[in-house]
């Protein structure tokens, strides 16, 4: 597995694991086009893999929506990528909205001011909303989803970074003074800059994005 890359899969993943985050990732930024019909004996050879998981990936995706089987044409990726990817940014926004309130409820008020204090950076900030939580479950689906939806906001150039932090700050503030709606209109705000930036996915063809190449997180 190539590990120089924006699309992630966990250590220790499997073939099929592998082989469905590749193709994933290539149906979401246009390179299998909608009613093209995928070869299973074409990606296994590209991908290095017999034909047995590139099958099962397939299957994995066809229950997530992105393809759709047809009879005499095997598998073909839907017409509804798009939707899916706002679909995506709507599900990570309420998930952040639910640890940080669950933050809200859980921290301290000396734990909340040492967070405000300190001023952490991006990631540092993320895992100590992960501590603030409490739940494991919902943090981690949280990360999967932003995980799966970082490499578009490569789109938004520099602007993505300053949304980021602006949200960071946005969000230590309402932490540390116990301000729900501003938790809710700050993560609202960022998933509305996010889509606006998806949705010009149409107007960008594939060679605008990396090539499928997939890192292996520890």
């Amino acid at each position: 597995m190539n590990t120089d890359s924006f699309t992630s899969v966990p250590k220790g993943a499997t073939m099929v694991e592998y082989v469905r985050s590749v193709v994933e990732w290539e149906i979401l930024i246009g390179k299998h086009q909608p009613g093209r019909r995928l070869k299973e004996e074409v990606l296994a050879e590209r991908l290095g893999c017999s034909r047995t998981p590139v099958r099962e990936a397939l299957i994995l995706l066809v229950g997530e929506g992105l393809l759709i089987r047809r009879s005499r044409r095997g598998v073909v990726p839907s017409a509804d990528v798009k939707n899916r990817l706002v679909e995506l940014a709507d599900a990570l926004a309420e998930l952040q909205i639910l640890c940080a309130v669950r933050a809200i409820e859980r921290l301290s008020p000396q734990d909340k001011r040492a967070l405000y204090l300190e001023k952490p950076d991006f990631n540092q900030f993320w895992v100590m909303l992960k501590q603030g939580c409490g739940n494991l479950v919902l943090f981690d689906m949280m990360e999967t989803l932003r995980i799966k939806l970082k490499p578009f906001f490569f789109i938004e150039g520099a602007d993505g970074l300053k949304h980021d932090h602006t949200l960071k700050v946005l969000l230590i503030n309402a932490i540390y003074t116990d301000d729900r709606v501003a938790v809710e209109d700050a993560v609202r705000k960022r998933r509305n800059l996010i889509i606006d930036a998806l949705q010009r996915i149409a107007q960008n063809s594939p060679r605008h994005f990396p090539e499928s190449r997939v890192k292996v997180h520890p």
